[in-house]
């Protein structure tokens, strides 16, 4: 595939958004929940096209202890995980460093958790049709995490939406997801900025800004 180079990520969920509904993509009763924080926009964006809920999950990165840069999987809701085994194995992580590291990661995560939702549960999954997004998988394991905490909720169907994807990342969640869509698919590991002409880290005021925009997408 040819690289196209996205203005912003309001422009990168436009183009996600119009490939697929090239696709037919059936939604009947769609939720939208964005990775956050780089998700909550292109969250925002896809649920004001479908004109329904938008909702924030949060995902923290499994980091190893000796060697930071490196993340070796990533963690959310209720401790559900997903990990590189093969990277672990090569960073020599113990059983013990790796529930280190997830106690750790869980932590941040139950934290960001209560300064988004400001302690309120999150909301029924039950039967909907939810679609996860964020805006670019490199390695795919934040959002694999994310998908087998959703399936836990017993959706409907859950479906990976992303403007950018490696292959890798894409044929990883494709195994545990039931549809996973990227505009743009990189034929190995990328950084955002190489798609993107604009492309700023998320604050945490920028997430709590989207989830107050959306309370209008379905009004």
């Amino acid at each position: 595939m040819t690289q196209q180079l996205f203005q912003d990520r309001k422009e990168a969920t436009s183009q996600l958004l119009r490939m697929m509904a090239a696709k037919d993509v059936k939604l009947r009763s769609p939720l939208v929940i964005g990775i956050a924080k780089g998700g909550a926009a292109v969250a925002y964006y896809i649920a004001k096209s479908l004109q329904c809920h938008m909702e924030v999950l949060v995902c923290g990165k499994l980091s190893s202890p000796n060697n930071p840069e490196f993340g070796f999987g990533a963690v959310t809701f209720g401790r559900t995980a997903a990990i590189d085994h093969t990277l672990a194995g090569q960073l020599a992580l113990s059983d013990e460093e790796t529930t280190q590291a997830i106690t750790a990661t869980y932590d941040e995560v139950q934290r960001l958790s209560s300064l988004y939702r400001k302690d309120m549960p999150f909301p029924a999954i039950a039967g909907h049709d939810v679609v996860l997004a964020d805006d670019g998988l490199t390695t795919g394991y934040t959002m694999l995490a994310a998908v087998r905490w959703i399936k836990t909720q017993n959706p409907a169907s859950v479906t990976v939406a992303v403007p950018v994807a490696s292959e890798k990342a894409l044929k990883l969640v494709r195994h545990e997801a039931d549809h996973a869509f990227a505009a743009q698919v990189a034929m190995e590991r990328f950084d955002l900025g190489d798609f993107y002409r604009e492309i700023k880290p998320m604050t945490d005021e920028d997430v709590l800004r989207y989830i107050e925009r959306s309370r209008f997408n379905t009004n």
